[in-house]
């Protein structure tokens, strides 16, 4: 049986999740009168707290403006400020002081080409899977894809650095996994030989 990628096992689960919230959490029957994701009203931190609250039973307000919950393992940080009308999901992913230049030159490739909508970013001495978006016109399912996107970005680092299934393209990033793949195939070889 094929295994497939702990990110694209993620993405998965994020989907199906989404999709069970989207059948749990419309109890009103669809009508032309029903709002759209376009339509929402601005995302809240209250309606945040009830989406991860569903999907991660043990999520947990820090304080007024943070929460902290676990996907498969990983820490994940929500912060928000509605006076600023921006919010952040975060996760840790290693001290930053470990990182080569090339290291550095390939997450900014990542940056471009296969972390999507998330990105990498170095701050309290960290790297850190993130992402930052405008609370206002942040829909559900957005923010839902977010979680898996920061997750599968943290997972895959050293990887693919990938925060989804795809690569955007256009970028070296492409290159690079090929890179891997070669290299990974001369591995192979080489111990088939032996």
């Amino acid at each position: 049986m094929r295994h497939l990628s702990k990110p694209i096992v993620l993405t998965l689960a994020l989907a199906v999740a989404i999709a069970v919230w989207a059948q749990t959490g419309n109890e009103e029957p669809d009508t032309p009168d029903a709002p759209t994701p376009t339509d929402q009203n601005p995302m809240t931190p209250d309606r945040m707290a009830d989406l991860l609250s569903r999907i991660y039973p043990g999520a947990t307000r820090l304080d007024s403006n943070q929460m902290h919950f676990t996907v498969d393992e990983r820490p994940v940080l929500l912060v928000f400020d509605t006076s600023a009308d921006r919010m952040r999901l975060m996760s840790p992913v290693t001290e930053s002081e470990q990182l080569s230049e090339e290291m550095l030159r390939r997450l900014m490739q990542a940056n471009f080409d296969s972390a999507l909508d998330a990105r990498y970013a170095i701050a309290q001495g960290l790297l850190w899977s993130t992402f930052i978006h405008p609370l206002g016109d942040l829909s559900d399912e957005l923010f839902m894809s977010a979680v898996g996107q920061v997750v599968n970005a943290a997972e895959s680092f050293g990887t693919t650095f990938s925060s989804g299934a795809f690569l955007y393209g256009g970028g070296d990033g492409a290159e690079e996994q090929r890179e891997l793949l070669k290299k990974l195939e001369r591995i192979l070889t080489k111990r088939d030989q032996a």
